[in-house]
């Protein structure tokens, strides 16, 4: 918008008084009631000053010369409004005096009631187009003003998929029902973010199925507190999430990761997940692992029958007691650990195990991704509710959890009992 220039306004002003001075009446006497002089409000132009409208870019400091002569009465006044509205004064800086150190409006001091002649440093919207109005008024009433338009160029937010941490970026087919892991990366454009929300063909996911965190670590994520989830502080400029959601059980569906910004664009990421049919899992319950320090033939485990055996590489079995130790009392000598026997693999599951109950686990596929992102041991400690997974010289993958424990004060027929799917 451009702002009326002083001689403008003064031939304005020379019209008013010519139009006044006619108004008299037949007897020589004025019109009724004598005109009284306003401020007037211009913006000096200079090599960085802005005196018409003007583009800069979000949250820059633009500066104005705002110097405005009295009329007939004292100016009393001063405020720069933004889109008619009284601009915060921590975002003006008067005569490089400090953001906020004048208020807005501003009551001039008794110089400045002559003439008002100022710099002022101004911080730009952070997008979009803004009128910006500088107003003098009177100790009268009277006013006078002046308007640009401050253009912010809308700046889109970005957001993508991170696969480098072994999150999902492509359409993928999993075994079966699990926790699945997107990394997702966004930095804000020309308005701060405000929230980011997960959907499923189309409908937002209940939030007790998702959980977040910034480190690569389902057991430290936090729950998805709502869902869409209010970002705050600094997440607000940008953020680094780590993403699970529980999936559907069967069939594709497809997974929206969705963020917004406060001036309300938002952007969107997609992924097609499709559970794939399983083989149902076999499964054991209440099978024995002897003490290995018991009578000879006992301390290891068939995990394909659930039958005792030896266990020793040559006795048939795949799961082993790792004995006592005779340093220690008899009551107390009992290790409690196990190992693989042979060439049979051990495991114990990793942070992204699909599920957490043994009793959800139908599929034998299920298995087979849990070992393969599970963490490699030798010999593991063992106590009540362990899960530890196996792959087995014959092929097969196998989950065992230790459901009781019997351990003896006097003699070596300690033993776990076991439920085992494969």
């Amino acid at each position: 918008m451009k702002q009326l220039t002083f001689f403008s306004k003064f031939f304005v002003l020379a019209l008013a008084l010519s139009f006044w001075t006619s108004c008299e009446t037949d007897d020589g006497t004025g019109g009724g009631g004598g005109f009284i002089l306003g401020p007037t409000v211009e913006l000096k132009s200079g090599a960085d000053l802005t005196s018409s409208d003007a583009t800069v870019t979000p949250g820059q400091v633009f500066k104005v010369n705002v110097s405005v002569s009295k009329g007939d009465n004292d100016m009393s006044t001063f405020t720069v409004l933004e889109d008619g509205i009284a601009i915060d004064a921590n975002r003006l800086n008067y005569n490089g005096a400090g953001a906020g150190s004048l208020s807005n409006p501003y009551s001039l001091n008794t110089a400045e009631a002559d003439l008002f002649d100022t710099n002022i440093e101004i911080t730009a919207q952070s997008s979009g187009d803004v009128s910006y109005t500088f107003r003098m008024s009177d100790s009268a009433g009277e006013s006078d003003e002046t308007t640009i338009t401050i253009s912010v160029p809308s700046t889109p937010l970005s957001f993508g998929f991170e696969a480098a941490n072994g999150g999902l970026a492509a359409d993928v087919t999993l075994a079966n029902q699990s926790n699945f892991k997107v990394e997702l990366v966004a930095t804000k454009g020309g308005s701060p973010l405000s929230t980011l929300s997960v959907w499923e063909d189309g409908v937002e996911v209940d939030a007790s199925r998702i959980k977040f965190g910034t480190a690569n670590d389902f057991n430290a994520a936090s729950d998805f507190f709502s869902n869409p989830l209010d970002l705050v502080n600094d997440e607000k400029d940008g953020f680094d999430f780590f993403v699970w959601v529980n999936s559907h059980t069967d069939g594709t569906k497809a997974y929206t990761y969705r963020v917004t910004d406060e001036s309300g664009a938002s952007e969107d990421l997609t992924l097609s997940i499709s559970i794939a049919t399983g083989t149902p899992v076999a499964e054991l319950s209440a099978k024995l692992l002897l003490n290995s320090a018991g009578p000879s033939g006992t301390g290891g485990i068939n995990l394909l029958t659930g039958d005792g055996t030896g266990s020793g590489t040559g006795d048939g079995g795949h799961l082993k007691d790792e004995g006592i130790d005779i340093s220690q009392p008899v009551a107390q000598n009992w290790k409690k650990q196990i190992s693989g026997v042979g060439n049979n693999v051990l495991r114990t599951p990793g942070i992204d195990f699909p599920v957490n109950d043994f009793s959800a686990v139908l599929y034998s596929e299920d298995i087979q991704i849990a070992f393969e992102n599970g963490d490699a041991t030798t010999i593991a400690d063992a106590a009540v509710g362990d899960r530890f997974l196996m792959q087995l010289i014959t092929g097969e993958y196998v989950l065992v959890l230790i459901t009781n424990i019997n351990e003896t004060a006097d003699n070596n027929d300690d033993f776990y009992e076991l439920s085992i799917k494969y």
